[in-house]
């Protein structure tokens, strides 16, 4: 992959999209070439961030703002209704403090120790999440939307897997 395309070394390569479209695959695929040329190469998967929300999770599924439902292979999901106020209004600030924390620690210190950072999942997916949670689409013209994309490091490369949900299932 990193022939093909002549990636830059110490960048940070983001791979976002829906679940199903094969980003861990290529994520890791890509690592694999970059560490092939001798570059100092790190994966980062960054989906769930629980430092903080993990407790505002909990006390929500307390309060009735959590649904869980039972799938028919057996397994379960749970749906957040934090659409809600106050909800609302003060979960984009813990996904935030929580991503903060994360970036941080697994992104911002890895490219200064000049390794190059593929990671699977970033700030992007976590946004849209926080949109269909609060039922806010246009969350990201706001100043905790703004904050949460201001976490991207300039250069950033970032690639956006779609697929139709048919095939995403399989």
């Amino acid at each position: 992959i990193s022939r093909i395309f002549r990636l830059p070394i110490g960048n940070l390569y983001c791979i976002i999209g829906i679940d199903g479209s094969g980003k861990t695959t290529h994520a890791k695929k890509l690592v694999s070439e970059l560490t092939l040329s001798r570059n100092k190469c790190k994966y980062v998967w960054l989906r769930s961030v629980y430092f903080f929300s993990l407790p505002f999770m909990f006390l929500c599924r307390l309060l009735g703002f959590t649904k869980i439902h039972n799938l028919p292979n057996g397994k379960t999901c749970s749906e957040h209704l934090y659409y809600k106020k106050p909800v609302a209004l003060i979960w984009p600030w813990i996904q935030f403090l929580d991503l903060l924390f994360l970036v941080s620690l697994k992104i911002y210190v890895p490219l200064v120790r000049g390794y190059t950072v593929v990671a699977d999942r970033f700030v992007h997916d976590v946004l849209v999440d926080l949109m269909v949670d609060i039922n806010n689409f246009n969350l990201y013209k706001s100043l905790v939307g703004q904050l949460i994309l201001k976490l991207v490091p300039p250069k950033t490369i970032v690639f956006l897997f779609d697929v139709n949900k048919e095939t995403a299932l399989k």
